[in-house]
């Protein structure tokens, strides 16, 4: 049996991606910033006070690069944090009303943050929802007209026969509105 990805996998995966970006653009950083100071001091073109005072640059930058890589790497994974956040509470909401269906009950409407992401999917799916109410309010009418009909057809003096007929379909009619109530 295979292993799906869950919402725990991706969060994951998203805290890494954002670690891994990070990284990445601290090592261009530092290339580009540290690089060039490297090579003019591997050159003899200046003196001893120039060659200090570029060392000395070299190791303000140095102790001034490291907490804005920390900074950048936290604001990295917040971010993706809070992307997470946005895509998980809808799809969490998505899959209770999933249920709800799969069950056979009709879910209430979906509320989702206004900040939140899957706007027009969640649409979507109240759309569904209330198309799935409207059918099943249509099928109780129909069924209320069948037990209707059904109780005139029994009002005159049947055959054995056809008593016995009008009680199945008289029961199906019950069967069908309690699946139907059931899930409403």
């Amino acid at each position: 049996m295979t292993r799906r990805a869950s919402l725990g996998t991706f969060r994951w995966h998203l805290v890494l991606t954002s670690v891994c970006v990070a990284i990445v653009f601290a090592v261009i950083a530092a290339t580009t910033l540290f690089v060039p100071l490297f090579v003019h001091l591997d050159g003899n073109e200046f003196t001893s006070e120039e060659m200090g005072g570029i060392a000395g640059y070299i190791l303000h930058l140095h102790a001034t690069f490291w907490p804005v890589v920390a900074g950048s790497l936290l604001a990295s994974v917040a971010s993706g944090i809070l992307l997470f956040e946005r895509m998980r509470s809808p799809l969490v909401r998505f899959v209770a009303a999933y249920a709800e269906l799969e069950a056979g009950r009709i879910p209430r409407q979906l509320e989702i943050r206004t900040r939140d992401y899957l706007q027009d999917e969640a649409d979507a799916l109240n759309r569904l929802i209330g198309a799935e109410r409207c059918r099943r309010a249509a099928l109780l009418r129909e069924i209320e007209r069948l037990h209707h009909a059904l109780a005139e057809a029994s009002q005159g003096d049947p055959s054995a026969k056809s008593r016995q007929a009008l009680a199945e379909a008289e029961e199906a009619v019950e069967a069908l509105r309690s699946e139907l109530e059931g899930g409403a």
